[in-house]
C-alpha cells in the first residue's frame, strides 16, 4: 500500500515555543514592534508619525506633486536586533496602506525638512531615525503603515 503522509502535528495550547519578544505584529503609530525578516534581520521598528496630506513640505522642497495625487510623510526609528552589523536598514520593506485596503511602495524623495534614513552600515542594537515619503491618489485616505519583509509583516495604524 501507498505510504501515508505523517500525521499533522497537534494544535499547540501555548505559545512557550515563540519568542514572547516579537509579540504583536500590529499596533498604533508609536508603538515600538519587532519583527523577523530576509536574510536572518532582526529588526525593531517605531513608527514615529504618519503626515497626509503633506504636499506643502514637498511643495515647500521644490518638488511638484503629479495632479491626483496628494503626498504622505512617515517618520520613524528602526533597531538593528540581528546580534551583528547589517549593511543598511530595510526601509524598502516600508509601504503605506490606504482606506481601501491598497498598499503603496516608497516613493523618491529628497526633503531636507524630514531626511530620510541614512544609507550604510547599522551596528548591532544601534537605533537610527528617518523618514519614508510617499504618493497616493487624492480621493484615497491614509490607513497606517506596514512594513513586509521575508513573510514577516508589521502593521502600525493611525
Amino acid at each position: 500500500p501507498p505510504e501515508q503522509p505523517p500525521p499533522p502535528p497537534p494544535a499547540r495550547e501555548s505559545r512557550d515555543d515563540v519568542d514572547e519578544d516579537l509579540a504583536p505584529r500590529s499596533g498604533k503609530v508609536g508603538d515600538f514592534l519587532e519583527g523577523q525578516g530576509q536574510y536572518g534581520l532582526h529588526a525593531g521598528w517605531r513608527m514615529l508619525m504618519i503626515r497626509y496630506p503633506a504636499d506643502e513640505s514637498f511643495i515647500d522642497a521644490g518638488l511638484t506633486i503629479p495632479d491626483g495625487y496628494a503626498s504622505a510623510i512617515a517618520g520613524g526609528m528602526f533597531t538593528n536586533k540581528s546580534g551583528g552589523p547589517i549593511q543598511s536598514p530595510p526601509v524598502s520593506g516600508l509601504f503605506l496602506l490606504d482606506s481601501q485596503g491598497g498598499v503603496h511602495a516608497p516613493a523618491s524623495a529628497v526633503l531636507d525638512s524630514h531626511p530620510g534614513f541614512r544609507t550604510g552600515e547599522v551596528a548591532d542594537e544601534e537605533t537610527i531615525a528617518g523618514h519614508v515619503f510617499y504618493l497616493i491618489p487624492k480621493e484615497l485616505d491614509v490607513q497606517g503603515i506596514q512594513w513586509q519583509s521575508g513573510g514577516e509583516v508589521l502593521t502600525w495604524l493611525r
